[in-house]
């Protein structure tokens, strides 16, 4: 099993109904769903705050 450094983030797919765990996504746009191949997921409110908080701490 990966060893993972900091926080997950969850993204979920409603085609397949499977959540995502991806530490620090190198590309946000290009995320797609392990499981159907779907892009289209949705991330919950405290993984979005998560994200934008690494995106500031990244321009830094």
């Amino acid at each position: 099993m990966p060893k993972v450094n900091g926080t997950l983030i969850r993204y979920y797919c409603d085609d397949c109904e499977e959540w995502t765990f991806l530490e620090r996504p190198a590309c946000t746009s290009e995320i797609y769903c392990p499981f159907c191949g779907d892009q289209t997921l949705a991330i919950d409110s405290d993984g979005l705050s998560l994200l934008e908080e690494m995106m500031k701490e990244g321009a830094e």
